[in-house]
C-alpha cells in the first residue's frame, strides 16, 4: 500500500462523492522514477484476459499462506517457529521443513496458519530479524492482518470472504522480492505465473484508492500516460473485492488493526506526503468509508474523516 498520491478524473463507480473537499489537481514535483510496466507481453495479453472473464479458483488460503512464507528466510519466522515447536515437540529446523512443504496435509497447513495468528495476536512478529531498526517479518504481518480484515468486511458485506482473504493474503506478494512500488507490477507478474488470478489482480489494485490513475506519476508526463499500470487503471472497473482490498490495506499495520487515521500516520512515517496530497487522499478515503458503511447497512454519509476513521474501526475490528 503506502500510496497517498492524487489523481483526476478517477472513476469511483457507485462509491458516493464527499462534496467537503475540494477536489485537487495533480501538482507538479511527485514523481516516482519506477517504471511501472510489465516485463513481457504476455502479462498485458493475461490481464486484458482476466478483466473480461470469470476466473475460476483453485487455491485456498492454506495455498496462499504456504506461498506468502515459502523461501521465507527462517529468521522472520523465528517466533512462529518457536509456537509451532510448542506444538508438536519437533526442533526448530523440522519446522521449518514443514512450513516450506506445501504437500503436508491440509489441516496441518491450517494450524501452522492459526498459529500464525496466535503469534501476531501474542504480540510478537513472525521473525525477529531487524536491518537498520526495520523488522523484516513486517510484510508477512501485514498480510496477515490485511487478509483477516478483508475476510471481516466482506462477511459483513454478504460477500465471499475467503475471496477476500486470499486476496488481501497475497496482495503485498511483490515484497518477498521488491520493497519499493515495483512490487505492485513484480506481485502480479508472480502470482499470474503461478495461477493465482484472483490474487494477482488484488496486487496491481491494492495500492490505488478507488482506481487512482495518478498513484505513481504527473499526469502531463507523456511517458508515463503509455505506462502499463496507468492504463490498467483507466479501464478496469474495481470490483467490492478490490474496494474492500484498498480499505483493508489502510486498516492493518503489521501490529494490528488501527483506525484510518492512525494508520494513515504510520504511512507518514516512512512517506512525505503533502498537504495537498494528504486533503485530496482523506476525501477519497471518506468515500471508500461511506460506501463501505452503506454495504454493510449503516445509511451514512459522514463528511469528517476523524469521525468516519472512528466509524469504521468499530464496525469493522
Amino acid at each position: 500500500m503506502d500510496s497517498m498520491v492524487p489523481s483526476e478524473g478517477t472513476d469511483t463507480g457507485s462509491i458516493p462523492v464527499v462534496n467537503t473537499i475540494k477536489k485537487i489537481p495533480f501538482y507538479k514535483g511527485f514523481i516516482m522514477e519506477v517504471c511501472m510496466n510489465f516485463s513481457d507481453e504476455k502479462y498485458k495479453i493475461g490481464l486484458y484476459n482476466l478483466i473480461n472473464s470469470k476466473i475460476v479458483n483453485v487455491h485456498d488460503k492454506t495455498d496462499c499462506f504456504y506461498l506468502l512464507i515459502s523461501n521465507v528466510d527462517s529468521k522472520d519466522l523465528d517466533n512462529l517457529l518457536n509456537l509451532m515447536v510448542d506444538f508438536s515437540d519437533l526442533s526448530k529446523e523440522e519446522c521449518y521443513k514443514l512450513l516450506q512443504n506445501k504437500k503436508i496435509p491440509y489441516a496441518l497447513k491450517n494450524k501452522f496458519l492459526e498459529l500464525a495468528y496466535r503469534c501476531l495476536d501474542l504480540g510478537m512478529p513472525l521473525g525477529n530479524n531487524l536491518v537498520n531498526g526495520f523488522n523484516t517479518s513486517n510484510y508477512l504481518a501485514h498480510s496477515l492482518e490485511v487478509a483477516r480484515v478483508s475476510s471481516n468486511i466482506a462477511n459483513k458485506m454478504g460477500l465471499d470472504s475467503d475471496k477476500a482473504f486470499r486476496m488481501g493474503l497475497l496482495h503485498d506478494y511483490g515484497r518477498k522480492y521488491e520493497q519499493n512500488f515495483k512490487h505492485v507490477i513484480i506481485g502480479f507478474e508472480k502470482l499470474y505465473d503461478l495461477g493465482y488470478f484472483e490474487e494477482a489482480i488484488g496486487a496491481l489494485t491494492h495500492s490505488y484508492i478507488n482506481g487512482n490513475t495518478y498513484a505513481i506519476f504527473e499526469p502531463l508526463n507523456k511517458e508515463a500516460l503509455e505506462c502499463d499500470i496507468y492504463k490498467f487503471l483507466k479501464t478496469y472497473e474495481y470490483t467490492d473485492y478490490d474496494r474492500i482490498l484498498n480499505l483493508a490495506d489502510l486498516m492493518a499495520s503489521a501490529n494490528g488493526v488501527l483506525e484510518p487515521r492512525l494508520r494513515i500516520e504510520d504511512i507518514e512515517t516512512r512517506r512525505k506526503i503533502t498537504k495537498e496530497q494528504k486533503e485530496y487522499f482523506l476525501n477519497e478515503l471518506v468515500k471508500l468509508i461511506n460506501y463501505t458503511l452503506k454495504m454493510i447497512g449503516e445509511e451514512e454519509n459522514i463528511e469528517d474523516f476523524n469521525e468516519a476513521s472512528i466509524k469504521i474501526y468499530k464496525k469493522i475490528k
